[in-house]
């Protein structure tokens, strides 16, 4: 059926060609008063260009001129005789076109347009010109579609993943870099970039998975500043006052003089150091360096009961001098790192009723919330 039709429209097109050719083409002659008129024509423009004074007169006669060669051209004088093409000029065009319009449509079809040609890959389409005119939309869902069909097209999800940075679209670029990591591995870069974007979906929370995926970075790479970075906003969400503090103060020891990074840094080290140094209550001690120190070094099981007992102590405090909106953060943050969902919530909601006109604080504990909420679903 296929073959029936492209042997058809070859027909057509060889047809299209030759039919043209094979009519009488026709030379018109002019008459003698219209080849006359158009010499006083020319002669008269020719006199109007010279001319250096005033040319009404031989403008009028050039007007009266014109109608004169126009009532000769619209008599029909003008004869046409017919000039027959050559046969032999008409044979070997003929002949030509059959042979040349097939092979020609045979060679481009077998060679870019029959069903089994694999696509171009989409690295390189990217780079067409008529690609490059598009609407970046319009490129964008022609790439996500050639990306369907070829899913391992490493350049093209690289590609991809960078136009979605521009655009702003994290959901979509975070699964362009799942898609780049397993076809190209691991770095410490994709994996820092890839936790960043899963917390920038909960209002930059760092949860358990993504503390996971940076702990990763790190160990490929031990300097990655993003890795560290996001490593000391994890301790400070969780409360790890001491160790945000370390990380931070570690990267500024390394950051460039005049850097970017270097205000953020500074601005996020008094503050934390700020509220490291609150006033110690009744009944929770202030940690100093050298028992922080020593918390590090203890095995996971008695880390995880000196946390608890400090827990309980602060939670015991909160019960006897409940106005401390720090102390409620601090506790929960706790809780969360101790995987208690069931007290974090339950002290979330007694913070929540205890300081609800307090707007700032009330934000607070709403990402706090977020946080727990998801550690939950991740840990079910």
């Amino acid at each position: 059926m296929f073959e029936a039709i492209a042997l058809m429209m070859c027909a057509i097109a060889v047809a299209m060609v030759i039919y043209p050719l094979s009519k009488k083409a026709e030379v018109a002659e002019r008459s003698d008063e219209e080849i006359f008129l158009r010499g006083q024509m020319d002669d008269i423009d020719a006199r109007i260009d010279a001319a250096t004074g005033d040319t009404s007169v031989l403008q009028e006669e050039r007007a009266e001129i014109g109608r004169r060669l126009l009532r000769a051209v619209n008599k029909g004088d003008s004869r046409v005789e017919p000039k027959p093409v050559g046969r032999g000029g008409l044979t070997v065009v003929s002949v030509l076109s059959i042979l040349i319009i097939p092979v020609a449509s045979a060679a481009i079809y077998f060679t870019q347009g029959a069903p089994g040609t694999p696509d171009a890959p989409l690295s390189a389409r990217l780079g067409a010109g008529e690609l490059g005119e598009l609407p970046i939309e319009q490129l964008v869902a022609r790439a996500e579609d050639q990306l369907k069909t070829n899913p391992d097209d490493l350049r093209g999800w690289k590609v991809l993943e960078r136009v979605y940075a521009r655009m702003g679209r994290r959901s979509d670029q975070q699964n362009a870099l799942v898609q780049i990591i397993r076809l190209d591995g691991e770095t410490a870069d994709r994996l820092a970039l890839l936790a960043e974007l899963r917390a920038s979906e909960i209002d930059n929370i760092i949860t358990t998975q993504g503390k996971e995926l940076l702990l990763r970075a790190r160990a490929l790479e031990p300097d990655n500043i993003r890795a560290n970075f996001m490593l000391a906003i994890a301790a400070e969400q969780e409360g790890d006052f001491p160790a945000a503090i370390a990380g931070f103060e570690s990267l500024l020891a390394r950051a460039e003089k005049g850097s970017a990074l270097e205000p953020v840094l500074t601005e996020r080290i008094a503050r934390l150091r700020q509220q490291a140094n609150l006033p110690a209550a009744p009944g929770m001690p202030k940690l100093d360096a050298e028992t922080v120190e020593q918390t590090a070094q203890m095995p996971q099981a008695d880390r995880s009961q000196f946390i608890r007992s400090m827990v309980d102590r602060l939670a015991a405090r909160l019960d006897e001098a409940p106005q401390d909106g720090d102390g409620w953060q601090r506790l929960i943050n706790a809780q969360l790192v101790l995987k208690d969902f069931d007290a974090a919530s339950a002290s979330l909601d007694r913070a929540r009723k205890l300081f609800s006109n307090d707007t700032e604080l009330l934000t607070k504990l709403n990402v706090l919330d977020t946080r727990l909420k998801t550690e939950r679903a991740e840990n079910q």
